[in-house]
């Protein structure tokens, strides 16, 4: 789940909650609120009814200023709820409400009327609309405070897109600095990453073009001086000593090629098998028979036939030269490539053997540089399979895919 969609489902909880809770609250107050008036007006007309009954006008309006009460006339133009009325044969109360909420006392005895409202009801309802108005500026506030936020985060969804590509290989990325806050200061230092990166990337790209190009020349020249000698002890010596140095400047190039260059892939469609018989080919095989090759279901693929044919000839070199009897196996089953031969099982996990050159302490006197395993782990990364081994019944087992 996105930071975004978190914050969005946080404040629509939170509006929602306190909607809900500035409904309830206004409910309750203005139920309790009514409920008290109402009382206290009944009480009142209680107290007056008898003054006025008794046409005692002096002491009628000393009880009026004692319970807080003033006469008012009523609007003729506005209109009036009656939430209490009580009628007999010459006197009645009643209770009257208009739409801002406040209350009026009407009573009434023969032919005299009067119409009272308590002084301190305008005061409370002032209180309560000053109440309700902060709670609207309560919840404007938290509108304005999820723009905010959200104003405010809106460039890390850029720097997180940015930063997927830069980990995919685009080390040209720049960050924008529209802002001084921490955020801006994030994408600077990003940047002065980001260019220390690509200047480091690129001296050893170009260091390791110049290395290559200055060894391929003293290589060349070997070989011919090598053809030219007799055949001897020392000859061979040299001349696997040449393929040595030859093979693993190919190989250090290839993997730096493939670790640097993913989107330059040639991706092709063509089935495991033609996969299978190019990385046969590479191996230059002197006896065919070292090898059985199972293919159970001929599926289609989709990707770089070099690339892969080369991480499949090492994984396939590897089995044979660390077999202890041959042949070894390749299996094509549910869209897997299966690599088994007959062995001691590897002394570290395979995460191991896929860093360049580490190898296991049995291999010490076998050929290689260990960079084998680490070729075929990049170049499968590079297309998003995947390289697994176990150990069953004596024989290694490593399955692409």
């Amino acid at each position: 789940m996105s930071i975004f969609l978190k914050i969005s489902l946080l404040f629509s909880l939170s509006f929602v909650l306190m909607y809900y809770i500035s409904y309830k609250n206004e409910v309750l107050t203005k139920n309790t609120f009514t409920s008290l008036i109402e009382e206290h007006y009944q009480y009142a007309a209680k107290e007056l009814f008898t003054y006025l009954a008794n046409n005692n006008t002096q002491k009628l309006e000393k009880k009026i200023k004692e319970l807080q009460f003033k006469r008012v006339v009523l609007k003729k133009n506005e209109i009036y709820t009656t939430v209490y009325i009580h009628k007999d044969d010459f006197s009645g109360v009643k209770i009257l409400q208009n739409k801002k909420q406040q209350h009026f006392l009407v009573m009434h005895y023969l032919d005299d009327t009067l119409t009272l409202t308590d002084t301190r009801e305008e005061h409370y309802l002032h209180e309560i609309a000053i109440l309700d108005y902060l709670i609207v500026a309560d919840i404007l506030i938290l509108i304005l405070l999820f723009v905010f936020v959200v104003k405010l985060l809106y460039p890390l969804k850029q720097i997180a897109y940015n930063l997927q590509k830069f980990g995919d290989g685009d080390y040209t990325i720049q960050l924008e600095q529209k802002s001084n806050d921490e955020i801006g200061l994030l994408a600077k230092q990003f940047n002065k990453m980001a260019q220390k990166i690509k200047n480091l990337i690129d001296t050893r790209e170009r260091l390791l073009r110049n290395v290559a190009h200055e060894l391929r020349t003293p290589i060349t020249k070997s070989k011919l001086a090598l053809e030219m000698l007799e055949e001897t002890p020392y000859k061979k010596i040299l001349t696997q000593a040449n393929y040595d140095m030859d093979r693993l400047t190919n190989e250090l190039l290839s993997l730096e090629k493939i670790q640097q260059q993913q989107n330059l892939l040639h991706r092709d469609d063509f089935t495991v098998e033609t996969l299978i018989t190019e990385a046969l080919s590479q191996l230059l095989l002197q006896d065919e028979t070292s090898i059985q090759v199972r293919i159970d279901e001929n599926f289609a693929m989709q990707g770089d036939l070099f690339y892969l044919s080369m991480a499949l000839k090492n994984l396939i070199d590897n089995a044979l030269k660390f077999a202890q009897t041959l042949p070894i196996e390749i299996i094509v089953k549910k869209k897997q490539i299966i690599v088994k031969n007959l062995g001691k099982s590897l002394e570290h996990p395979l995460a191991y053997y896929c860093e360049n050159f580490t190898q296991g302490e049995y291999a010490r006197t076998t050929k290689g540089f260990g960079i084998g395993l680490s070729l075929v782990k990049t170049i499968l990364d590079k297309h998003h399979l995947s390289l697994h081994y176990s150990y069953t019944d004596g024989k290694n087992i490593f399955t692409i895919s």
